[in-house]
Order: structure tokens, then sequence, then C-alpha cells
């Protein structure tokens, strides 16, 4: 944890990537010379949930996050709920702004267009599916094993969810999305002939290959952060479930 005396401005401008990061914990730009500590007392961030989140979204694959015991999971849920905010209107929404224009722009090109807005309209679904299955049922999933906790009530109700569905059977990776953007990516970079609209189709371009890296860490913060947390929570429960009963 001595990363908390450095200067966050010094980390953004070396790794960009901060940027969504900051962007999703609700921290605004022109914190000046202030050190990260600063920065998350003067936002009320817990320190050891920014520093673990901030490695992990430098170092990847890496770093194995060793404080997770020390925030609350619905920091981490809180995160994740942002960054689904952010995939839709940060990505998403500008996906379909651009290819909608490349179709009026390319009018001889209406066939491939076409394709391209059916392509990407299959990819949107999939991808809110799977959103809202993350939104709808595990995020509640998790939070409502914080809250046993918290409240120190470990009911039979939480017990058969442990038992029927543990965190193990929610535990969905990302690959199937990452699959048909590599699709999209392929249609344009390989089969399609070159568009006029160059500097929008780069464009375009960059926006996929941005996607598909905020997709890479969104799935290495579950993996590696929220899951674990919730796993350490479902044995707790348990833990506390057996010696309940032990004492009856």
């Amino acid at each position: 944890m001595n990363l908390q005396n450095e200067k966050l401005a010094d980390a953004v401008k070396k790794h960009p990537s901060l940027l969504n990061f900051l962007d999703r914990l609700g921290v605004k730009l022109g914190f000046g010379d202030a050190s990260i500590d600063e920065v998350c007392r003067n936002n009320s961030i817990p320190i050891p949930f920014f520093i673990e989140l901030m490695q992990l979204i430098i170092k990847r694959y890496e770093f194995n996050p060793n404080y997770i015991k020390e925030f609350e999971p619905k920091l981490t849920v809180s995160y994740l709920e942002n960054s689904h905010k952010s995939f839709i209107n940060d990505y998403l929404n500008d996906f379909e702004v651009l290819i909608n224009e490349l179709s009026q722009i390319e009018i001889e090109r209406h066939q491939e267009c076409l394709l391209l807005q059916r392509y990407f309209k299959i990819y949107r679904s999939e991808f809110e599916e799977h959103l809202q299955y993350e939104d709808n049922i595990i995020f509640p999933y998790i939070l409502a094993l914080e809250s046993s906790i918290v409240s120190n009530n470990y009911d039979y109700t939480i017990f058969d969810k442990i038992q029927n569905n543990p965190i193990t059977n929610y535990m969905k990776n990302h690959s199937s999305l990452e699959d048909k953007l590599n699709d999209l990516k392929s249609l344009i970079i390989m089969f399609f002939k070159p568009f006029r609209a160059e500097k929008l189709v780069r464009k375009l371009l960059k926006l996929m290959f941005e996607l598909d890296e905020d997709l890479k860490l969104h799935e290495l913060i579950e993996n590696k952060i929220l899951f674990p947390q919730a796993k350490q929570m479902e044995e707790k429960i348990l833990q506390q479930i057996i010696e309940i009963n032990r004492k009856l």
C-alpha cells in the first residue's frame, strides 16, 4: 500500500487506461499534484479499494490482489455497475451512431453496411443481455451475502442460495462477447473492400479495440476481486450457520 503517497497525475499520464477507472469512481480531473491518498480522502474512497483496482488495471494478469478483505464488496459491485453504464453510453451508442453514419455516406455500399448494422444489432442484444444478467442476478446475490454478514443474519434463505447456486455457478466469462466483437472487426479489416470514409472507419475500429480491452479488464476485476470476495463471504456464512447449529 506504499503507492498511496504517489501523485495520481503521474500515474494517469503513464497509464491512460486509468481515465476510465477514475470516471467510474466519480473522480474528476483537475486534482493537481494531489497524492493518491489525498484524492481518495477528498472523494471518500477507501484507499485499499482504490489501490487494488488501480494496480489490477495497470498490471493486469501479473497482479494478484492481496487486500480484498479490507474493503466492502459493494464497492466493487458499484464500480462494475458503473462500467456497465459506460459500456452502453461510451461504446455501444457510439458504435451505432458511427455505423449509421457510415451507411449514409457509403450509399453505394448499402448491402455491406446493412450487414454491419444487422451484425451489430445481434451483438448489442447479446451484450445487453449479459449486462442484465450481472445486474439482476449476480450482483444482487453478492450484495445479499454482504447484507447477511453485516446484519449478522444467517437464516436458511441465504443458506439455500449458497447451497443451490453458489458464486461458482454464476461465474461466466465474456469470451462470446469478445468473439462477436472480433467478428465485427474482421468484417471491416479483412472482408469488406476499403470504404471511402476511411477516417470514420478508423474511428469505429479504434473504439472496438478499446471496448475489447475494457471487457478484458472487466472480467479480470470480477475474477480476481469480486468473485473471490463472494466466495469468502459464502464460506463465512456457511461456517457461521454450522456454529449456530452446534449450539442448538
